[in-house]
């Protein structure tokens, strides 16, 4: 009987997005196929790295899920000494990893010092295979600004918009420039941060400097953009090894998306079950379907992502904009990923078994 490979996998973290990252890493670990062993590991919110009690086989998800349970209880309490007390700061953290040798680290870290790079770069630097983008291209699909400086060089339809520098403390001028520029309304939101966190419609003066000053407190530095209506969709795109072993790529069916009662994809329509309408595959002519898994494969490509990403777009009288790149997308039961990929045929537990081929032969080939 062959061997289990060991698996990792990393959730939490200390962004604004730490319930959405478990929420991701307890559905992928339900629906690893047997042949992985898996020990969930949680960043939590101080800093310190919890590991689960031990690596799971697939016949104990309902141990899985009481462990995460215990977890999650610290959020609804200041603390929880049992389980503090058995976190690790980082460096001991890391010395655990080396000495249990996972195949790999799969990676469901959302935000800022999950998705930006900044962990990409500790397990480069350590020669540790993980899922998911390179440090570049994560810290590129982070930042929406620079990310759509990247658009614009290569021509691909973004919102017009103005950025609110993070070494700028008056708003005045910026708020003057997008008055001009474009007009309200204005849709703001932090450059480095996801999940809609922070991120408002604006439809006049008094809106645009309070949503300004919303955005900062997740960021200092703040998108201005023009509030473009129409029909949102995302696409989402899937790295695999191919059947000679080489790199391919595979653009899953784009989901519409419809928010019921907010006016725009906000957190609690992502996040609650039944305040949104997701429907895959989107319910447009099959050429716009082409085009967009065509445009959703460039930018993917252009960002230098790897692995698997989703990419947002929202098209007004069928022209695609670009909104922009997500290189660790939620992976929720909830989320958007899974539902492009199994319109695409390719079920939860394949999904991840895909992420990891690629992986073991891509990312550990180049470290």
């Amino acid at each position: 009987m062959p061997k289990k490979l060991k698996i990792i996998v990393l959730c939490g973290g200390e962004s604004p997005e730490y319930e959405v990252s478990l929420a991701s890493g307890k559905t992928c670990i339900k629906n690893f196929d047997e042949k992985y062993l898996i020990l969930p590991v949680v960043i939590l919110k101080n800093g310190l790295w919890l590991f689960g009690e031990k690596y799971f086989n697939f016949k104990e998800k309902k141990h899985i899920e009481k462990w995460f349970e215990s977890i999650e209880s610290l959020t609804k309490q200041k603390s929880d000494s049992q389980i503090i007390n058995k976190a690790l700061p980082i460096y001991d953290a890391i010395h655990r990893i080396q000495t249990d040798s996972p195949a790999l680290i799969f990676i469901v870290l959302h935000g800022n010092r999950g998705e930006d790079g900044t962990i990409q770069g500790l397990f480069e630097f350590l020669r540790i295979p993980y899922t998911g983008s390179g440090v570049l291209a994560s810290s590129l699909g982070m930042d929406k600004h620079r990310f759509q400086k990247l658009l614009d060089y290569h021509k691909i339809k973004i919102p017009p918009h103005v950025i609110v520098f993070e070494y700028e403390s008056e708003i005045e001028s910026f708020i003057k420039e997008a008055e001009e520029k474009i007009g309200y309304p204005f849709f703001v939101k932090p450059s480095r941060c996801g999940s809609s966190v922070g991120m408002a419609i604006a439809k006049n003066r008094v809106e645009l400097a309070r949503a300004i000053e919303d955005a900062r407190k997740f960021d200092r530095e703040v998108l201005i953009e023009e509030y473009i209506k129409g029909i949102e969709v995302t696409c989402g795109v899937l790295n695999l090894v191919g059947k000679n072993g080489e790199d391919e790529i595979v653009v899953f069916q784009p989901t519409e998306i419809i928010p019921k009662e907010a006016e725009f994809f906000d957190y609690t329509s992502k996040y609650t079950p039944g305040k949104s309408d997701e429907i895959t595959p989107a319910r447009l002519p099959k050429d716009k379907i082409n085009e967009i898994q065509k445009l959703a494969e460039r930018v993917h490509r252009l960002a230098g992502a790897s692995g698997f990403s989703r990419v947002d777009i929202i098209l007004r009288d069928d022209i695609p904009f670009v909104l922009e790149i997500n290189t660790i997308p939620g992976m929720t039961s909830l989320s958007l990923l899974p539902q492009g990929a199994k319109a695409s045929g390719y079920d939860f537990s394949s999904l991840l078994d895909e992420i990891v081929k690629y992986t073991l032969k891509f990312r550990r080939e180049n470290l």
